[in-house]
């Protein structure tokens, strides 16, 4: 019968598929160090694409009323 530590150990040397990209490594790396990089860019829907384009709107003109 494996000691609390001995399971832990390895349960996080187990080599398993990041869920964001798929990439194996231990749980251990996923856990605390993995970031998930080149997944292309982000797709937003319409409302969501909106919202930020009156956003940067407002940022651009607040951008350009404080320089005059």
């Amino acid at each position: 019968m494996p000691t609390k530590k001995e399971l832990w150990v390895a349960v996080h040397r187990e080599k398993i598929a990041c869920p964001g990209c798929q990439k194996v490594m231990s749980r251990r790396a996923i856990r605390w160090r993995h970031k998930c990089r080149g997944m292309g860019p982000k797709l937003l829907d319409d409302a969501e694409a909106e919202q930020r384009r009156e956003r940067y709107v407002e940022q651009a003109i607040l951008g350009f009323q404080e320089r005059h």
